[in-house]
């Protein structure tokens, strides 16, 4: 008889005098197989969030505690990108799509966002990455709105996630290492606050939300919900994934009707209360650009009537996503300490190439 068995787990010749495989903890059966000629391991594939960061020329060379917190915020904000390596990629060259520049206190972004794409193309393709992995990344970040800006530093970054099977991205298993048992911790008894657990930082779960029905019109098609606040809207709608063209998931609340289709998410139209400039109690700040980029030139069209921008809380400093009008004075209302903020957006001005 054979001294020699192999793991019915992980594959590994073994001793036929042990009860678990030291490999990966596998318990053994007493009539484990007589182990097979060892095959070449396999290569690990990982899966890699690239993170393209760029700043306008007209504001020098981005600091890498800047744009280093802004890569880590964009990563945190993709719950697919926690369990990801992530590749910070800064090529000074990229600047030549970003033009900024500061006059009188007005700051005026112009930018070309296929540009960006055509370089990240370039890039990954030397590091050996798919054509259909590429194109698949960039989907990624489209569908989910991994782009993040600040108008006051001129810094802009790009998520692409790069899921499995990347050539010449691989590296070899490592050694085996036996580590002792770790002892389960007790579940966190949650207590949420904004969908986050104030206890251990874990997301919630999905919103279930009033189904009102779904409708088809010619060839779009919009499926309807209602949430009890834009607050439960946004997070619902952020965990849904829209891939088909001219198709609309929306939910409508007491602070408006919030939609996505598969470019993200905005906002059907400001409410009325957000014109009542009278109501203003203090000065909110935006804090980066809008989260997509196509509906600024919509707005400025006057096709529609606000695009979605990061706000800070000018009285308990908490940070949200709303929708403003493009170059006026918006209210909008803070979900945190429920103060009126007034948001001026004359300063920025966006011009696509």
């Amino acid at each position: 008889m054979s001294d020699s068995y192999f793991c019915t787990q992980c594959g590994q010749g073994l001793p036929t005098n042990i009860n678990f495989c030291p490999y990966c903890g596998n318990r053994l059966s007493k009539h484990a197989e007589p182990a097979a000629p060892a095959a070449p391991a396999a290569p690990i594939q990982k899966d890699l969030f690239y993170v393209f960061a760029v700043q306008g020329p007209a504001f020098g060379t981005p600091s890498g505690d800047m744009v280093l917190e802004k890569a880590n915020t964009l990563k945190s904000g993709y719950e697919p990108a926690k369990d990801m390596e992530m590749m910070l990629i800064r090529p000074s060259m990229w600047n030549a799509h970003v033009q900024s520049s500061s006059f009188s206190g007005v700051v005026s972004v112009s930018y070309s966002l296929d540009g960006f794409k055509n370089e990240i193309r370039e890039y990954l393709k030397r590091e050996n990455i798919s054509d259909e992995q590429i194109e698949n990344g960039l989907a990624i970040a489209n569908e989910n709105s991994l782009m993040l800006s600040n108008p006051m530093s001129g810094v802009f970054v790009m998520g692409i996630p790069i899921i499995r099977n990347v050539p010449g991205l691989k590296e070899q298993n490592p050694e085996p290492v036996i580590s002792a048992p770790v002892e389960e911790k007790a579940a966190c008894a949650h207590q949420f606050k904004h969908f986050v657990c104030t206890k251990c930082g874990e997301k919630a779960p999905k919103p279930v939300l009033m189904p009102l029905g779904t409708r088809t019109n010619n060839q779009y098609t919009y499926e309807y919900y209602r949430a009890d606040s834009a607050e439960e809207a946004k997070y619902f709608l952020e965990q849904t994934q829209v891939t088909k063209p001219l198709y609309y998931v929306m939910v409508d609340t007491p602070q408006g009707k919030w939609g996505r289709d598969k470019d993200g998410m905005f906002l059907e139209q400001l409410c009325d209360f957000q014109n009542n400039l009278s109501l203003a109690q203090c000065e909110g700040k935006v804090n980066l650009l809008p989260l997509r980029m196509e509906d600024v030139k919509i707005a400025a069209n006057g096709i529609t009537d606000n695009y979605l921008i990061g706000i800070t809380c000018g009285s308990c400093g908490y940070e949200w996503v709303d929708g403003v009008a493009y170059r006026e004075k918006t209210i909008v209302k803070c979900p945190e300490c429920g103060k009126y903020n007034l948001v001026d957006t004359d300063n920025i001005h966006f011009n696509n190439l």
